[in-house]
């Protein structure tokens, strides 16, 4: 069943509206960046190529002030416009809130741009930048927070890690062109599926986590710096639907959390695991087969199994033992 998040989406999509106020407009006739060494001019090119729509040369402008100035919290904030809008026209975010139709932005893209930005905008909330703007500043939070937590979401359902999030049949959770997501686990009475599934959750859940822990810092700075009752009912929604979503993700995984034991398999001990394996394809003459595949779900010491195995099915105790009987090592 495909569970809606459209509310959000409407949030995000008001937010990177918003975002084009990043930086104050100046024009200057063009210049090419790469043969100005002057941080302040490049930085005023950058801010005119954005106000006459040219996010492209922007982007090229303010990439240039990182080359030569990494830290540089102007161009963090200039270049995160430039791309965001390079990529994604801000027209598309109007014509998809005004006809309900979200087919109109490319989660792909969307996902692209999640990325680059939150990367960019998090040298500036965790004070890596130069502090002129500083790490606190509200409208660099709301939008780190936003690109922050989409991409995060992106993440944990790109299990396969190939930058492809729509409809994608090997990616764990399906997110359709309308921004809704449904399950689409792997069957867990397979041994080696069910090995790769929880090796991948296994990687990305501790890089979701600490995603989302980002988030729930720069929303506490928002919250912190907010006072009018209408500014904090704004960011009570703001909190409402992001949770949402991340309940949305998260829940379409609560399975995997259960999926601890052999008992899961319909197995009662280790040894029930040969004909698990002789129906998977794996006779006792096709051990190579059978290491290729466990490589290819993510382990890693092939050579011996069993410790790597029995972090993530502690009552695999004697793996090595059945292995070796089945294909006669």
């Amino acid at each position: 069943m495909k569970l809606k998040i459209i509310a959000v989406f409407i949030i995000l999509i008001s937010a990177l509206t918003i975002s084009s106020c990043f930086n104050v407009f100046s024009l200057l006739n063009p210049a090419e960046p790469a043969q100005v060494d002057s941080i302040p001019m490049l930085l005023s090119l950058g801010d005119g190529y954005i106000s006459q729509g040219e996010y492209q040369k922007a982007y090229d402008a303010y990439a240039r002030v990182l080359q030569l100035d990494d830290n540089n919290a102007l161009a963090l904030e200039g270049i995160s416009t430039a791309y965001l809008y390079w990529k994604i026209p801000p027209t598309q975010f109007i014509r998809a809130v005004l006809s309900n139709n979200y087919s109109l932005i490319n989660m792909n893209t969307l996902y692209d741009v999640s990325e680059f930005v939150q990367a960019k905008l998090y040298m500036i909330v965790s004070s890596a930048g130069d502090g002129v703007i500083p790490y606190n500043d509200i409208n660099i939070n709301l939008n780190f927070f936003i690109f922050n937590t989409a991409f995060a979401a992106f993440l944990l359902g790109d299990t396969d890690l190939d930058r492809n999030i729509i409809m994608d049949t090997n990616d764990y959770l399906m997110f359709y062109p309308d921004f809704s997501i449904s399950n689409n686990l792997p069957n867990t009475t397979n041994f080696v599926q069910a090995i790769k599934m929880l090796k991948t959750i296994g990687t990305l859940v501790p890089r979701f986590n600490t995603y989302i822990a980002h988030s729930e810092y720069s929303l506490g700075i928002i919250e912190n710096s907010v006072y009018t009752p209408e500014a904090k009912a704004t960011v009570s929604n703001v909190r409402a639907s992001i949770n949402m979503v991340l309940q949305t993700v998260v829940s379409n995984f609560e399975s995997i959390s259960n999926l601890t034991s052999l008992s899961q398999f319909g197995l009662t001990n280790t040894y029930g695991l040969t004909n698990l394996w002789f129906f998977e394809g794996f006779s006792p003459t096709n051990y190579t087969e059978f290491t290729n595949a466990m490589a290819q779900a993510g382990v890693s010491n092939l050579a011996n199994m069993q410790p790597e195995l029995m972090l993530l099915l502690p009552d695999l105790t004697n793996f090595n033992l059945v292995l070796s009987n089945y294909f006669g090592l």
